[in-house]
């Protein structure tokens, strides 16, 4: 269960494929100007469906996210740990934070990429609590067989069970700006997931905190990132979102110890991408700086050579 270290993938063919279309490589959430008016879409069965079945929604999609795969063995299993994750979701979503620009604008949020994406596509978001195979495979059955969707892939929620895969599949993170920063990530997912597969086996109760309040932690993390504060839902009291990290090492040290796991808190690091742009925005250089930055510390992560 050990992630795959971003490091290690061959990405000098993608870089130069890049170069010769005098196009430089920045890893963000959302692109800082790029007009999605002009993006053209991929042209295949799957996406000419979402463009003509959500229109506008799915044309001002320009957004980029991390995905992680965790295998889970057992369908009631997958579905009862996307539960337990549900209230995790706004924390994972703080700690990558990366895109406070978008359509030419500083957008004053951590994570532009959430709200245009999260907030507009439909079956999206943090999904309800369904507590069996047989209860979500009864939800899918009914949009399909009411035309709502053709494929389960059209259900985007930000933990969902692959059907293909079988896996769980964590979808609401934003891209990472650096190859050391998707690593980091990608362990933290894993641990979570790994320790909801614990906390499941080993019978711990669930956490049914109520949508509206895990809702509300989605909202911090978009607006805030690391940055604010983040609402405790056992207590009812607020904690600093830089304690995010920390909490959650302390909450997966178990399974972590097992699988070799260590975590790096954003901190380390001179802060998460929203941060490292906020202060930059703060400093009073313009988005097109900041974003010549990004595409300085994108290249170097991966050992490419820096554009001009």
């Amino acid at each position: 269960m050990t992630p795959w270290p971003a490091s290690t993938i061959c990405v000098a063919g993608l870089f130069a494929h890049a170069t010769r279309h005098d196009v430089a490589l920045g890893a963000t959430g959302t692109h800082p100007w790029a007009d999605y008016r002009e993006q053209p879409n991929i042209d295949t069965e799957h996406y000419r469906r979402v463009v003509d079945g959500l229109g506008y929604v799915a044309r001002r999609n320009n957004t980029f996210s991390m995905h992680v795969h965790v295998g889970v063995q057992g369908a009631d299993r997958a579905v009862r740990v996307c539960d337990r994750l549900r209230p995790i979701l706004p924390l994972l979503l703080a700690v990558s934070a990366n895109s406070p620009y978008v359509d030419g604008h500083f957008s004053n949020l951590h994570t532009t990429r959430t709200q245009t994406f999260t907030k507009s596509f439909p079956r999206c978001g943090v999904p309800d609590a369904y507590g069996s195979w047989e209860a979500f495979r009864a939800y899918v059955d009914l949009l399909i067989r009411t035309g709502s969707i053709v494929e389960y892939t059209q259900v985007w929620w930000s933990v969902r069970p692959h059907f293909a895969y079988g896996t769980v599949e964590v979808r609401i993170c934003d891209a990472q700006m650096t190859a050391g920063e998707s690593d980091d990530l990608a362990r933290l997912l894993v641990a979570c997931v790994a320790q909801a597969i614990r906390d499941e086996d080993e019978g711990r109760p669930l956490p049914t905190p109520p949508g509206s309040l895990i809702e509300e932690n989605m909202w911090r993390a978009i607006r805030y990132g690391l940055d604010g504060e983040m609402l405790d839902l056992d207590t009812g009291t607020t904690y600093p979102a830089a304690q995010i990290v920390p909490r959650l090492a302390a909450w997966t040290e178990p399974v972590r110890a097992e699988l070799g796991v260590e975590l790096v808190n954003p901190a380390e690091r001179g802060g998460n991408g929203a941060q490292r742009q906020w202060r930059e925005q703060a400093a009073g250089a313009d988005l097109r700086a900041v974003y010549a930055g990004t595409v300085q510390q994108t290249a170097r992560s991966y050992g490419m050579e820096v554009p001009a």
